[in-house]
């Protein structure tokens, strides 16, 4: 509801619970569990997905799920929040500041390939400079666009691999 005063979804909260739209999320929430949303069978369908800026953390496979029988809609993911970004000392391990891995992770019947449900993945200015193309497939999965939501024409690309001499 617009009055909600909700600030946290917990670990595994809603997991295979059947949710299959989401069609906002209220602007008090700020951290989303791991596998909060995750699920057996369908996933999160949506084709505007945002979330707000409040938001400090986002745990691992908060919205994934191991099968699909339908198609997920395809869309646009926007993160608004400048708190999901990359710091330097997360650069070991892969470990992705407050951004879990495998957001929205798709296995189904293709094999373990992470698969990405957005066209278009619109990051807050200093959560898409925090990150590179490689972080955020790692977050995400594979396909899609990202670009900077206060600029969309910038897009990030992959970074060249650095040679030897350098």
């Amino acid at each position: 509801p617009p009055n909600s005063k909700l600030r946290e979804i917990g670990d595994s909260a809603f997991q295979d619970s059947m949710v299959g739209s989401i069609s906002s999320l209220p602007p008090t929430l700020e951290t989303i569990g791991r596998a909060a949303f995750y699920q057996q069978r369908y996933g999160i369908q949506s084709t505007n997905f945002i979330i707000p800026e409040n938001f400090t953390s986002i745990g691992r496979a908060a919205f994934a799920v191991s099968f699909t029988n339908t198609p997920r809609v395809s869309g646009k993911l926007t993160i608004r929040s400048p708190e999901l970004m990359r710091t330097p000392e997360d650069t070991k391990e892969r470990k992705t500041g407050n951004l879990g891995n495998y957001l929205f992770k798709v296995v189904g019947t293709t094999g373990d390939k992470p698969e990405n449900p957005f066209t278009t993945i619109a990051l807050h200015e200093a959560v898409f400079d925090s990150y590179t193309k490689d972080d955020l497939e790692f977050i995400f999965g594979t396909g899609g666009r990202y670009v900077d939501i206060l600029d969309e024409t910038r897009e990030l690309i992959p970074e060249e691999p650095k040679t030897a001499a350098e």
